[in-house]
């Protein structure tokens, strides 16, 4: 029997401005008592799962190589982690499940990332200007270059430890494909592209790619979480992201985010 979250579109969002800028005047409430939690590494919970940038084999495609920093932990917020256990327990009599490629990252690891991907844009992209292809890089990246732990407006997402990468994977732990590789830097990441495809008659309503990524979204939906539009997939809770992304679904809040940066000692 297909999946229920199978039949429920993606929505479609438009915003004025990146949210990875944006999420930058979203104030974080450091009295919040969540925010004193401490980071687990979902695999404790039954989750599968691997961290894609500390793999040193060379098999994380589109890098070949381990990220600099990269830690070989999947850790999460405690709460988002027992969230993501719950979506992985709820897909399971479908014979489907979560698998985690990214959690909590490392200041470092988000440099090499931003470098990675500012030299992918420069290189694909040699007509761009040079703040075109810093605006394509923070679409996919948050900027680490002005980071400093007392300045909520630095904060990179992964470093709060409520951000998660993850994708599907079937009873046997095989991946599904989603349409992309992950952390492809492409238009077709976005969450929603293959709705608009669908609407344009590019493919049928059938599709896997396309019920793939609504089983996902709608999965992690459900639970609490919202998703990066422009990666399909990027969720997140408690952070200030998770805030503005409410925002941009007409959930409007005036509360600020539970979750800010965290020292890797607390890993």
């Amino acid at each position: 029997m297909p999946h229920p979250n199978a039949a429920r579109p993606v929505p479609i969002l438009t915003p004025e401005v990146l949210p990875t800028v944006a999420r930058a005047s979203i104030p974080v409430d450091s009295q919040d008592a969540r925010g004193g939690e401490k980071l687990v590494d979902v695999r404790a919970l039954g989750v599968r799962g691997h961290n894609f940038y500390a793999r040193p084999d060379s098999s994380n495609a589109l890098y070949d190589r381990p990220i600099q920093g990269a830690i070989p932990g999947l850790l999460l917020r405690e709460s988002a982690a027992k969230l993501v256990a719950q979506v992985d327990q709820a897909l399971r009599p479908h014979g489907l499940g979560l698998y985690v490629l990214d959690g909590y990252r490392p200041i470092a690891t988000q440099v090499g990332l931003w470098q990675h991907f500012r030299d992918y844009f420069a290189c694909k992209t040699p007509q761009l200007t040079e703040a075109e292809i810093e605006r394509e890089t923070k679409k996919f990246v948050s900027d680490p270059r002005g980071f400093d732990r007392t300045d909520a407006r630095t904060w990179p997402l992964h470093a709060t430890g409520g951000a998660v990468d993850l994708t599907l994977c079937d009873a046997s732990g095989e991946l599904l494909d989603l349409g992309t590789p992950f952390d492809d830097p492409s238009d077709k990441a976005a969450t929603a592209y293959f709705e608009i495809w669908l609407a344009q008659g590019e493919i049928g309503d059938d599709d896997p790619r396309l019920l793939s990524r609504r089983i996902l979204y709608w999965s992690m939906r459900d639970a609490g979480f919202t998703n990066y539009l422009y990666e399909w997939w990027h969720f997140d809770w408690g952070n200030q992201m998770y805030i503005l992304s409410l925002g941009l679904l007409g959930q409007h809040t005036s509360s600020p985010a539970w979750y800010g940066y965290i020292e890797p000692t607390s890993a």
